[in-house]
C-alpha cells in the first residue's frame, strides 16, 4: 500500500528530537513492506531532514520566510503565545501551501495518516476524497483546535475514517463529533526497546558527564519551552542533595533563562540524537518531567522502558501513561519537586520499587511495531 503521511514535525540534523516519534512510526510502516510519502513542515534554518531506509519520499513545505518558524524552536504553542497575530497570519499562509503540496504529492496514495489535528488532520480530511484517513491527536494540537470553531472539528471528523488520541483527556475540550467518533481510540505513541549497548556503556556515559560513582543522576529530556515547566527543575536543582546531579537534554527558546535560574547546578546538553538520548537514559538514576502542560510525551515512555524512577506532574496524559510508576508533584512547585527528588536520592528502596513498577507498566505500552500494525489495520492495509 502507498501511504501518505502529513505532519508538522519531522526530525532534522539540527533538531533530531522534534518529530522523532513520527519518523519512528513511519519507519515501522515502511519496514512492513509499504511505501510512504511524507509531506512535512521543514525547518527554515539550514537543516537536513532525517531520511528513512526504504521506499519513503520526503516532501518539505517551508513554514515561513527567512528564519521564522511555526513548528520548531519551541513549537506551535510557544509561537502562538509569544506572537499571536504573526503566528495566526503565518499559520493561514502555511496551511494554504501545505494543502496544495499535500494534494499534489499524495494524489496517488491509497490512504492517509495525519499527525497533529491542526493543520495536518484538517488538511488530510479535505483531500482524502473517500480514501482511508487515520488522524492522530497528540496534545498541544487539541488545545489549539479547541480554540477554533466547532465546524472545523466536524470537518476533521467527516474526513477521517479512524481517530487516535495520545491520551483520553484530549477528548474533553473537543466537539462530540471528534471526542465520540465511532472509530476513535486512546493509544499513546510508542518507544523502542532499550539499547543493550547503552546499558553496557552506563558507567562510561556517567564518567563522560563527570558524574561521580556515588552520585544520583537526575535526567530530563524535553524541548526547552515554557509549557515543559523546566524552570521548576532548574530552581529545584539549587536545593537538592549534594549527591544529586541534574542534566537536561534538549533545546529551545527558554535555554538562556533556564541556565540563569539554575545558577550552575544543571548541565544543559542541548539537542541529542536518538543514540545519545538512549545513553543518557541508561545512565540516569531518576527521570524528571515537571511539565505545566503536556500530551503523552515519548520521553516518558522511553524512561519507563529503561525502568527509570519518574518524578512528574499530574498533567495531560502523564498520569495515564505512568500510573503508579511515578511520584507526582504539583506543576510549578520547585520546593515540592526538590523534596520529592531528594526522597529518591536518599532511598534505594524507593528507587527499586519505582523501577519494578516502571518495568511492569512498560510491558503494557505499545511498541513501534504494534503501533504501526494498529494504523495499518485502521486504513485497511494487508500485513
Amino acid at each position: 500500500m502507498n501511504i501518505g503521511v502529513l505532519t508538522t514535525s519531522w526530525p532534522h540534523d539540527r533538531d533530531p528530537i522534534a518529530g522523532s516519534f513520527v519518523r519512528a512510526l513511519t519507519a515501522a510502516i515502511v519496514a512492513r513492506g509499504h511505501r510512504c510519502t511524507v509531506v512535512f513542515a521543514a525547518m527554515n534554518a539550514p537543516a537536513q531532514p532525517l531520511a528513512i531506509d526504504g521506499p519513503c519520499a520526503l516532501v518539505p513545505v517551508r513554514c515561513a520566510p527567512g528564519d521564522r518558524s511555526l513548528f520548531y524552536q519551541g513549537g506551535a504553542a510557544h509561537h502562538a503565545r509569544s506572537a499571536p497575530i504573526e503566528s495566526a497570519l503565518l499559520a493561514a499562509s502555511f496551511t494554504t501551501m501545505f494543502t496544495a503540496r499535500a494534494a499534489s504529492a499524495l494524489r496517488a496514495c491509497d490512504a492517509l495518516v495525519s499527525h497533529w489535528a491542526v493543520p495536518s488532520s484538517l488538511v488530510a480530511s479535505a483531500i482524502a476524497r473517500g480514501r482511508p484517513h487515520h488522524a492522530i491527536v497528540h496534545g498541544t494540537d487539541a488545545l489549539l483546535l479547541a480554540r477554533l470553531p466547532a465546524a472545523l472539528h466536524r470537518a476533521i471528523a467527516r474526513g477521517c475514517t479512524s481517530l487516535q488520541f495520545a491520551h483520553p483527556a484530549l477528548r474533553d475540550a473537543l466537539d462530540p463529533s471528534l471526542s465520540r467518533h465511532a472509530r476513535a481510540m486512546d493509544l499513546p505513541m510508542a518507544a523502542h526497546e532499550p539499547d543493550p549497548q547503552a546499558l553496557r556503556d552506563r558507567e562510561a556515559t556517567r564518567a563522560a558527564l563527570s558524574i561521580p560513582a556515588h552520585a544520583t543522576l537526575v535526567a530530563s529530556v524535553s524541548r526547552l519551552a515554557h509549557e515543559k515547566g523546566l524552570d521548576a527543575l532548574s530552581i529545584a536543582a539549587r536545593s537538592l542533595s549534594p549527591d544529586a546531579r541534574v542534566v537536561i537534554a534538549g533545546d529551545g527558546p527558554e535555554r538562556a533563562r533556564l541556565e540563569a535560574l539554575a545558577r550552575g547546578r544543571v548541565t544543559f546538553l542541548g539537542a541529542l540524537d536518538a543514540r545519545a538520548r538512549d545513553r543518557l537514559l541508561a545512565a540516569a538514576d531518576v527521570f524528571a518531567l515537571p511539565s505545566l502542560r503536556d500530551g503523552a510525551p515519548t520521553a516518558l515512555v522511553e524512561a519507563l522502558r529503561y525502568q527509570r524512577p519518574v518524578v512528574a506532574t499530574r498533567v495531560g496524559g502523564i498520569p495515564w501513561l505512568a500510573r503508579d510508576a511515578a511520584l507526582y508533584v504539583e506543576p510549578g512547585a520547585p520546593d515540592e519537586l526538590a523534596h520529592t527528588i531528594n526522597s529518591l536520592v536518599n532511598s534505594q528502596l524507593l528507587r527499586d520499587t519505582l523501577r519494578a513498577r516502571a518495568a511492569e507498566r512498560s510491558r503494557a505500552l505499545p511498541t513501534w511495531n504494534s503501533a504501526a500494525d494498529h494504523i495499518l489495520r485502521s486504513v485497511g492495509a494487508t500485513q
